[in-house]
């Protein structure tokens, strides 16, 4: 059969059975493969976005009929750098911060401020398909200035300063809590798709 080197092929419902067979088949054979798995983008967007749009919406009217208040959104080192292979994740924290200073522009009159805390890798339980790889580890201390990985706690610490009255005139900020990350470029995350795919992972 003749290479496909150079051609490209979207695949809709590439996550598993034929889609995903089709999309082995192609990358094999030298073709660029984007996968369009809705189903998956869907779930990232709900979980990610649209739970906290509704937990905003929801919570706004409570927060003004108090007085006012403060909103403290969990962002990523995915929403300003690229993470390969994680399309919907990236675009699922950017969205998120935007939706946060929308929130704070919008509900300021109110009295209810709106913040994000950046995280750049955490080892916790969700994480660990990352954590658990040395080598993306070792590449996520390369792109930290403090070279190390966070904790919980330092989360739980800029999160506990945004909702305190030391920053009360703070609003529609995202906080990088990420040992510097932001400052460099987004993880190398093919030895987990390696892992994964096997060699599947690269066009050949």
């Amino acid at each position: 059969m003749s290479s496909l080197a150079g051609q490209s092929a979207l695949i809709t419902g590439g996550g598993s059975g034929i889609g995903l067979a089709c999309a082995t088949q192609l990358a094999r054979d030298g073709a660029t493969v984007v996968l369009a798995t809705l189903e998956d983008w869907n779930g990232v967007m709900g979980a990610n976005l649209t739970g906290a749009f509704l937990t905003i919406k929801h919570s706004a009217v409570h927060l003004a009929r108090s007085g006012g208040g403060a909103i403290v959104a969990i962002s990523s080192i995915a929403a300003p750098r690229t993470h390969r292979y994680m399309t919907a994740y990236c675009v699922s924290k950017a969205g998120l911060e935007m939706l946060v200073q929308q929130a704070a522009d919008e509900l300021g009159s109110v009295g209810i401020r709106a913040n994000a805390v950046r995280p750049s890798l955490v080892p916790t339980d969700i994480s660990v398909g990352l954590t658990g790889s040395p080598d993306i580890v070792a590449d996520y201390l390369d792109q930290m200035p403090l070279a190390r990985l966070g904790t919980v706690d330092d989360i739980a610490n800029s999160v506990r300063f945004l909702l305190g009255d030391e920053s009360s005139w703070i609003t529609g900020q995202c906080i990088s809590t990420d040992g510097g990350h932001h400052l460099r470029r987004g993880p190398n995350l093919t030895p987990l798709m390696e892992m994964v795919m096997g060699a599947d992972a690269h066009p050949h």
